[in-house]
């Protein structure tokens, strides 16, 4: 997903973090994304599986019921 991103974005981004919550907060912030982007992770995951296994039951249905 991030794979577009280098090591000068992300200081960008680390420094951009560290001005808008501050130094003592910026720990929780940078934890509480990684929770957030791990979740989301995990959402999508289900979701695809959901999906492959709905595709997967259209083509049993289909093979059992031939048009």
């Amino acid at each position: 997903m991030f794979d577009g991103v280098g090591g000068g974005e992300w200081l960008v981004l680390l420094a951009v973090l560290l001005v808008v919550t501050g130094p003592k907060s910026l720990p929780k912030v940078v934890r509480e994304l990684g929770r957030c982007y791990a979740k989301f992770r995990r959402m999508a995951e289900h979701f695809r599986r959901e999906l492959a296994d709905m595709e997967q039951d259209a083509v049993d249905i289909e093979s059992k019921f031939p048009q």
